[in-house]
């Protein structure tokens, strides 16, 4: 991914990309010819996935061990994220199965309008309502508030105050 880009960058392993990215063209090919036949561009999505998740995972074990990080500890922190995207792929999926049962069947391009604001909505509240109930630690989440409570201040207009 391209946060491990930069982590391989920093540690002068540039060569690890290179690796990672011939690992995930070596699991996509075949299986895109496997799957793109019988499930069409499906089957071409469903290749992708897999192999990133073949890549992902690889990379996220070779990262934590130049890192020194335990493998534990690394992944302490993706637990929230994991099962946000999990939600949000599932809700997705259930829409998408609800959208082509109903009037917008033939109308790719529709469901893919209200499938995109309901997918980021899933992801974004779960991973809020997961952040809130890990009891709010240090990390993207508490950055990213503390990022937009600082533009919404600066935002704010300053009123004169007025005296009687």
């Amino acid at each position: 991914t391209s946060n491990h880009y930069s982590a391989w960058l920093a540690l002068g392993k540039t060569r690890v990309t290179a690796l990672i990215e011939g690992l995930h063209f070596v699991v996509l090919l075949p299986l895109v010819v496997l799957l793109s036949r019988p499930l069409g561009l499906a089957g071409v999505a469903y290749a992708e996935l897999a192999a990133t998740v073949i890549s992902v995972s690889v990379e996220c074990l070779m990262i934590s061990r130049a890192l020194g990080l335990p493998r534990l500890a690394y992944l302490k922190g993706l637990w929230r994220p994991l099962i946000a995207a999990a939600t949000m792929a599932i809700a997705v999926a259930m829409l998408v199965a609800e959208l082509a049962a109903g009037a917008l069947a033939a109308r790719p391009l529709l469901q893919l309008a209200a499938t995109i604001p309901a997918g980021v909505l899933t992801y974004a509240s779960t991973l809020t309502m997961l952040w809130l109930l890990a009891g709010k630690p240090r990390g993207a989440e508490s950055l990213l508030l503390e990022r937009i409570l600082e533009i919404s201040r600066a935002a704010r207009p300053v009123w004169p105050r007025r005296y009687p």
